[in-house]
């Protein structure tokens, strides 16, 4: 979207082709009044004059008349039907309080609103349009498109979507903010169009749009295929923090198991027998504090590390290393098999749910910790055994290069 005064034509025009060369397929300019209107004719003349073509979007606010004008050279208009009509709509109420708030959250009247007007535009057989849910807060978004299209779907309605999230804001928090709102709808297999809003000049909107619409695109050729399911373990539009058991300490274990996951978000690291050679670097990159070489956690350090082979028993550097890594209560995961042949004290076992069928695992000390690792696409009666089974967390392993099954829909299961 352009920043420059719509009315100063050369100047809208160049940041329109700069808009363009890096890269964007549409490009949205502010039409506040009809004088904005007026240069909007002369804009896109110049654009086609040095053979840019590029589709342009008209945003209008409170101008029902300024729309009208415009849509005789625009490509598009984007109208916000809740102050487009009533110019007494001004936004008076812009801090709410916690009830308040969490009242809006309930009812989302947006998407009621939205309906209203598509009915309308139904009723005189136009289709041409486009459903945009944007809000600031990505949480409220996400909910609002998500409500929109479980509406849609109840009306067998099939409109685009165009993803965005309201005044981002700059850096990494605008691009962050973006990504979670954004990014989300995308893996679930919603969104047409997308603009990354940031306040920055507009064309450093187009590399973080073009990461995010990568996503989706892969994104949908994951989900091709996809066999339905029943959402039988959340409420959809419930947005509330997850609630869940961080690990406890039991009775008798020699080392602290309560630091191999973090309540906001956990973080694993893939570890690699070649690493276990040089152990101060090995913590370093695990974001380990170094103490005269010996490691120690703070809130940036790994969680957990996974090997996918154990070393040799007689590698007594290597399995210092490892203890160390333990003794900080860092998780070292390793397999089953690796667990069973080669025994690194304390480490946690990864096991499948055919190895938890046959009871393999019951082969390990007494005691020894249970990683599993699921696909998420298996029959439900596979998926029972977890019920039964005491196990410090979950992997959800589908290979990146799978085609046969949605990521997320497998991670609902």
């Amino acid at each position: 979207m352009t920043t420059s005064d719509t009315k100063d034509v050369a100047a809208t025009v160049e940041e329109v082709m700069r808009i363009a060369d890096k890269g964007a397929d549409i490009v949205r300019i502010t039409v506040q009044g009809k004088r904005e209107a007026d240069a909007c004719f002369e804009i896109k003349n110049t654009l086609l004059q040095k053979n840019y073509n590029i589709p342009l979007v008209a945003d209008i606010h409170f101008a029902p008349a300024v729309a009208l004008r415009v849509a005789d050279c625009f490509d598009k208009i984007r109208v916000n039907p809740g102050n487009f009509a009533d110019r007494r709509a001004q936004f008076e109420q812009i801090e709410y309080t916690d009830e308040e708030y969490q009242k809006e959250l309930e009812h989302i009247e947006e998407v009621e609103s939205a309906f209203e007007f598509a009915r309308i535009c139904r009723k005189l057989d136009y289709h041409n349009f486009v459903f945009s849910m944007k809000a600031s807060n990505p949480v409220v978004m996400v909910q609002a498109y998500r409500l929109l299209v479980a509406e849609m779907y109840v009306h067998g309605w099939d409109y685009p979507l165009h993803l965005g999230v309201t005044e981002a804001g700059e850096g990494e928090d605008g691009r962050m903010k973006s990504a979670i709102g954004i990014g989300t709808l995308l893996q679930d297999g919603l969104g047409d169009t997308i603009r990354v809003s940031l306040t920055e000049p507009p064309e450093e909107e187009i590399d973080p749009c073009r990461r995010l619409a990568n996503l989706g695109t892969r994104a949908a050729q994951l989900q091709q295929g996809v066999a339905p399911f029943e959402e039988k373990h959340r409420h959809y539009f419930d947005f509330q923090r997850r609630s869940g058991q961080l690990p406890t300490q039991k009775e008798g274990e020699e080392v602290d198991y309560r630091g191999v996951l973090h309540r906001d978000g956990s973080v694993l690291m893939s570890v690699s027998l070649d690493q276990l050679k040089a152990p101060e670097l090995l913590y370093r990159s695990l974001a380990a504090k170094l103490v005269v070489g010996m490691p120690f956690k703070d809130l940036a350090t790994v969680d957990s590390i996974i090997l996918k082979e154990l070393p040799p028993v007689d590698d007594s550097d290597a399995r210092l290393a490892l203890k160390r890594l333990v003794d900080i209560s860092m998780g070292v995961i390793t397999p089953l098999s690796e667990q069973l042949t080669k025994p690194l004290p304390n480490a946690m076992a990864l096991v499948n749910l055919k190895e938890l069928s046959t009871g393999a695992y019951k082969l390990l000390p007494e005691g020894t910790r249970l990683v599993v690792s699921v696909r998420g696409d298996e029959p439900y009666e596979e998926l029972e055994i977890l019920k039964e089974t005491d196990a410090t967390m979950l992997l959800h392993n589908i290979p990146y290069d799978e085609d046969k099954i949605g990521r997320v829909h497998a991670a609902r299961r």
